[in-house]
């Protein structure tokens, strides 16, 4: 069965054609639900599912968060931390 290999194809395609296509999440839903344990069901599933979301990772940009969060002791002082993408 290839379903997973063809999906993750399918995944690579369409973020080169339609990025912002809504079946983009749906497709990586499934391909995480299709997952067994650490891996997928041979090794050619596991390796395109991997490029596949890597190349989602990287235009989507969550590989570069940009989160402040506020930090308070015991009510007492208040500081501002800002993550810095690498």
């Amino acid at each position: 069965n290839d379903d997973v290999e063809a999906t993750a194809y399918v995944l690579k395609a369409l973020l080169a054609l339609k990025p912002e296509s809504d079946k983009v999440l749906k497709t990586i839903n499934f391909l995480m639900r299709s997952k067994q344990g650490n891996q997928w069901n041979s090794t050619a599933d596991t390796a395109a599912t991997i490029y596949a979301i890597t190349d989602y990772l990287k235009q989507s940009n969550e590989l570069n968060p940009s989160i402040t969060a506020k930090v308070s002791l015991n009510a007492g002082e208040t500081e501002k931390v800002q993550t810095c993408p690498y």
